[in-house]
């Protein structure tokens, strides 16, 4: 495994990938699909291309490790520890990986998850149940 990932990674560092085979089609899909979402190539300045195309290799990295890692037998050395590989290598490429699409300004859309007070009254509201300061909330509060 190390051997693949080591020829993997020196293609990339010494710009030798054949761009007709089938790494290169990944990293050129991953690359172009990561470009179309800040708003294609043409978009992006020469130095966001180039960390454009250098994290699409990284992530074909971390592929190529998690593919061999899955066909392993264990995730664990005979000493019970992180196989190697993943130990030395999968979170500096992950890491690699994050730093590089924050860079070209790449997050993870995120839904909205917060509820404002009227959003709450709302959906209490419509459920049926009483909403705060209504007849029924005020009765048994100990006061009177």
């Amino acid at each position: 495994m190390t051997h693949g990932l080591r020829k993997l990674e020196r293609h990339f560092k010494d710009g030798r990938l054949d761009r007709r085979g089938g790494i290169a089609q990944l990293w050129k899909r991953k690359a172009l699909g990561w470009a179309d979402d800040s708003g294609g190539l043409a978009h992006l300045t020469a130095r966001e291309q180039t960390l454009l195309w250098h994290t699409a290799a990284v992530s074909l990295l971390i592929d190529s490790l998690l593919n061999w890692a899955f066909l392993q037998p264990s995730l664990l050395d005979h000493n019970s520890e992180l196989l190697n590989p993943l130990r030395k290598s999968l979170i500096a490429y992950l890491n690699a990986e994050r730093r590089g699409l924050e860079s070209l300004g790449l997050k993870p859309e995120r839904p909205d998850a917060t509820m404002t007070l009227q959003d709450y009254i709302r959906s209490k509201g419509s459920s049926g149940n009483a909403t705060p300061g209504s007849a029924g909330a005020s009765q048994g509060d100990g006061e009177g």
